[in-house]
């Protein structure tokens, strides 16, 4: 008979921490959040990453080089020239924020991204991007347009056109969105969550790639270039593969974003690590006013 007590109270054991693995993230939530950047360019190509909602109007952070197709240093190597492939007078079906309405700057002693490089690369996304659109959790499509854009701290924020957020059942009433914190410090050794669209292997077209989870800790905050310029990330210690870029960071067990993850680094090109890196929203509020 004591036997067989023990042997419950190990099966309700296990089957709690079975339960607390399945909450402890609360991924339906997030996944209810996260949406597919879809950008289809002038030239043919296909760019698709990862973003999440921000605000219940629709409004969306990503990744600057999602919507570029290309890391900066990419651009810079060809000085923001644009594909041959089509006229570089073509009209765009995307509109780039250009007014002093783009909050890309900021007052008060932050940075004022107003530069030549940040009007090429303006230039660059209106006469290379051809459709700009975001899958929403039911697997709609939907048009959005680029509201703010810093290339050099790899930041975008996005939102779904007014004629398709009024049309769309999913976000006519509004868009869950996630809470930001950007005043947190991520510290060495800490827990962290991410979720996206990863690259997986079997899936040879990038708009199917299945949504997918990553846990790692924070291991290193280098001051490197990833696929911006140069500036503090938070490494972490797990793969992140094409897709993921604009995937949200968790501190483990919250739903407050802490960071964008934006990208992998390897050792060299015969040692493909990946390993994923991050910027916090600290350190985006600080530097511009896009949040």
């Amino acid at each position: 008979m004591e036997q067989n007590q023990n042997q419950n109270t190990d099966t309700n054991s296990v089957d709690q921490n079975t339960s607390d693995r399945k909450t402890r993230n609360d991924v339906p939530y997030k996944r209810d959040r996260l949406v597919r950047v879809i950008v289809q360019m002038r030239n043919g190509s296909t760019s698709t990453g990862t973003g999440f909602f921000i605000s219940k109007d629709g409004e969306i952070l990503t990744c600057a080089h999602v919507i570029a197709g290309t890391e900066l240093r990419n651009l810079k190597a060809i000085d923001f020239r644009v594909s041959n492939n089509f006229s570089t007078t073509a009209e765009s079906g995307v509109s780039v924020a250009t007014d002093s309405s783009d909050a890309n700057s900021k007052e008060n002693g932050k940075d004022i991204n107003t530069g030549a490089q940040h009007i090429k690369f303006q230039n660059y996304l209106t006469q290379s991007i051809m459709t700009l659109q975001v899958e929403l959790p039911n697997g709609d499509r939907v048009m959005a347009e680029i509201r703010k854009i810093d290339e050099d701290l790899d930041v975008a924020v996005l939102q779904i056109t007014k004629n398709d957020f009024e049309k769309n059942d999913t976000t006519k009433n509004g868009t869950p969105f996630f809470l930001l914190d950007d005043k947190y410090t991520p510290e060495y050794d800490e827990s962290t969550f991410f979720c996206g669209f990863q690259m997986t292997g079997g899936y040879d077209n990038p708009t199917q790639y299945p949504f997918s989870v990553n846990r790692a800790v924070v291991s290193a905050m280098p001051e490197t270039a990833v696929a911006g310029g140069v500036h503090e990330h938070i490494q972490l210690n797990s793969i992140n593969l094409g897709g993921n870029s604009g995937a949200p960071l968790f501190v483990e067990g919250s739903n407050t974003v802490i960071g964008i993850i934006n990208g992998n680094l390897n050792w060299d090109k015969n040692i493909p690590l990946c390993i994923a890196y991050a910027t916090s929203l600290k350190l985006i509020k600080e530097k511009l006013d896009i949040l």
